[in-house]
């Protein structure tokens, strides 16, 4: 069986509707639009100021395709990575 993860892609902006999250959408495969689960963006905390879009089910290899993209379009991207155990 193949393990299946979540990932939380994070950047920093000071807009809450950033033009490089639209492409960055745009250049995903539709396989991996259907992914993604919630976004959000923090406008108090020590979150402030970012936006953390969480992606679930990912196999291995769209675990890696979707690193790949995120760093190509998404400025100071940071991941957090785990196992999905709703699989």
């Amino acid at each position: 069986m193949t393990k299946r993860y979540l990932l939380e892609v994070k950047f920093p902006t000071q807009n809450p509707s950033p033009p490089e999250m639209k492409e960055f959408y745009k250049n995903l495969s539709d396989t991996l639009n259907d992914k993604w689960y919630y976004q959000e963006y923090s406008v108090a905390g020590k979150n402030k100021g970012f936006r953390k879009i969480g992606f679930l089910n990912l196999t291995p290899t769209q675990l890696k395709t979707l690193k790949k993209k995120a760093r190509q379009y998404l400025p100071k991207v940071s991941f957090s990575k785990s196992i999905d155990t709703e699989v």
